[in-house]
């Protein structure tokens, strides 16, 4: 692999981040959150659609009172194109989790959001299996007790009724969670957070996995295939790595590809030291790769989109 292009889509001396990419009836979509910082009560929804990857414009803007929009989700499904736009409540002083969705038939005009009845469970970024969508649901019964934190599998027809599957892992802040069906079993990137990440692996039937410690914590996971191999792409994030005053931090963007127990390194797009980037989503298109991300500070941010062969 190697980077062909890379660009910034979206600067405009905000934070904006946690994007999403999507290819739906001719055009390209970036979903993204946008607000005066990192955590702020004013994060919002917005989608750019381009048919080119080279002009975009703003079609979808959603903002509610209380709420700060997160990691945005789009997906097709059911010859509609879908934004899943998990929020925290602004109110509460610890992270209480919903979700909105909303829906377009054209990618043009698009339903007023909906919200889910997921009680206070986080969602990641659905898959497809056999004309079903799967995602992982998260939540935590106190914030700050890692052994409170639960992690499970959910699935549904229609986007809007989950039905519980399975339950996957409990403890140690396990939160954000990469699924994907591929060569005949379900794929787990499970962040856990202040440990190794896992790598869970395992047939369908039953949904019982194999769980592979990594050596190092990837946050927000999103898988891919490209080639017929499965890759995984992330933040890898390593605390301290400097030791000032114990504060300092390394996060970087990179890709990986999904071996039987471990992963193996292929790209790294970006890094740096206490600087805030990540939560990478990827489409493969006529053979190339499109994977945006967010790079910056907890103050300001930009949408980058990155073409690589």
């Amino acid at each position: 692999m190697r980077v062909d292009s890379e660009r910034i889509l979206v600067n405009n001396g905000k934070h904006n981040a946690f994007p999403s990419i999507a290819h739906f009836k001719k055009h390209f979509f970036i979903s993204y959150r946008s607000g005066s910082a990192h955590m702020s009560d004013d994060g919002e929804g917005n989608i750019i659609i381009s048919e080119d990857l080279n002009k975009w414009t703003n079609i979808f803007r959603f903002r509610r009172k209380g709420l700060d929009v997160r990691d945005t989700k789009l997906f097709v499904f059911n010859d509609k194109l879908f934004l899943l736009m998990p929020v925290r409540y602004t109110r509460y002083d610890d992270y209480k989790f919903a979700a909105y969705l909303s829906y377009s038939d054209d990618g043009l005009h698009w339903h007023r959001p909906v919200k889910l009845n997921l009680k206070h469970w986080g969602i990641w970024q659905p898959f497809l299996h056999k004309n079903t969508l799967y995602a992982s649901f998260y939540r935590y019964n106190c914030l700050y007790d890692e052994t409170a934190w639960e992690l499970a599998l959910y699935k549904t027809n229609d986007g809007l009724e989950w039905l519980h599957v399975n339950n996957i892992y409990s403890g140690k802040y396990v939160n954000e969670t990469a699924g994907i069906f591929h060569n005949s079993s379900f794929y787990f990137l499970i962040r856990r957070e202040k440990y190794p990440s896992l790598l869970a692996i395992g047939k369908p039937e039953a949904i019982q996995l194999n769980f592979h410690e990594l050596d190092f914590p990837l946050h927000s996971p999103f898988f891919f295939v490209y080639n017929n191999r499965l890759y995984v792409t992330g933040r890898e994030f390593e605390y301290n790595v400097k030791m000032i005053e114990g504060k300092e931090y390394s996060e970087k963007v990179k890709i990986y590809a999904v071996l039987s127990d471990r992963l193996q390194e292929v790209l790294t797009l970006k890094s740096g030291i206490s600087i805030d980037c990540g939560y990478p989503s990827a489409l493969v298109f006529n053979n190339r790769i499109m994977l945006t991300y967010y790079y910056g500070t907890g103050l300001i941010a930009d949408i980058y989109l990155t073409t690589i062969l």
